[in-house]
């Protein structure tokens, strides 16, 4: 709940705890008890938590901060906003100050100047305005779905680790220091594991469609997991995705280990000799 990103990933526990497939299964008490023992919980806390939100400032949702996130998304062309958000269209524009040439760049700052104008402007609270400019947000991304789809895509490559424009520039005429080198280097490796992890990750879709066991079903869940959320949260937030992957670096790094020395196993048992038969 501190993170309702992570929401998303109910659906998914629940689909691998309560098998949905085959439908004949569905129906039978055992599957019954196993939904009902999953999504009781799930309902008080989340529902708990949204009518806490509720009754503090008065919207039924798991987070405030919606529109904050939502405007990332439709930032470079805002000003395709009809009349009707006029307000909110016009203080966006005035206090994006950051050059449009870094798309890598989040709106946080735009946004902490434009809503505190707005509520003095229309007499609005701070958390009313937010919620306005997710509306604005939705209105843009269904209006220009193909604009909020080509900022999505480029969410979900910064989540595996694209570099930004910051890290592709040349250096100053300079010495490099131990610290700009070793965080270099630290980058780099950790692009090569997700780019790895992710090889595998969508590998494993067609294995799955015909059945091919070629990975464990806790290997399978991790995969769906991690790509789940890695377009989940490209299309609900943009700016430095990176670290929303940050939460995933164990669980991909256990997945690439134990596959590796399953591989690594799998040879050597090939490859050595078969014991002598004694009697």
């Amino acid at each position: 709940l501190t993170r309702p990103l992570m929401l998303c990933l109910v659906p998914v526990y629940f689909c691998f705890l309560v098998p949905l497939w085959p439908p004949a299964k569905v129906l039978r008490r055992e599957a019954i008890t196993k939904a009902l023992s999953f999504a009781l919980p799930v309902i008080v806390m989340i529902f708990g938590w949204c009518g806490l939100v509720y009754f503090n400032t008065g919207h039924f949702s798991p987070t405030t901060l919606a529109g904050h996130n939502l405007m990332d998304q439709v930032d470079p062309y805002v000003e395709l906003a009809p009349e009707q958000y006029a307000v909110l269209r016009d203080a966006w524009v005035q206090f994006r100050t950051y050059n449009k040439n870094f798309p890598n760049k989040n709106a946080n700052p735009v946004f902490d100047e434009a809503v505190p104008q707005v509520a003095r402007r229309t007499g609005k609270t701070k958390i009313q305005v937010s919620h306005e400019y997710q509306s604005l947000a939705v209105y843009l991304a269904t209006h220009h779905p193909l604009l909020y789809l080509r900022r999505a895509e480029q969410g979900w490559m910064q989540f595996w680790g694209e570099p930004t424009l910051d890290e592709t520039e040349w250096p100053e005429i300079r010495a490099v220091s131990p610290g700009e080198f070793l965080m270099t280097a630290t980058n780099f490796l950790v692009r090569e594991v997700e780019a790895m992890f992710l090889i595998l990750a969508l590998l494993s879709i067609p294995f799955a469609l015909v059945r091919l066991r070629a990975f464990t079903k806790l290997e399978h869940l991790t995969f769906f997991i991690v790509l789940w959320v890695s377009v989940f949260a490209a299309l609900t937030e943009f700016g430095e995705n990176r670290r929303f992957c940050v939460p995933f670096y164990m669980l991909i790094a256990y997945t690439l280990l134990t596959r590796g020395w399953l591989w690594i196993t799998a040879a050597t048992s090939k490859d050595s000799p078969a014991a002598p038969v004694t009697f």
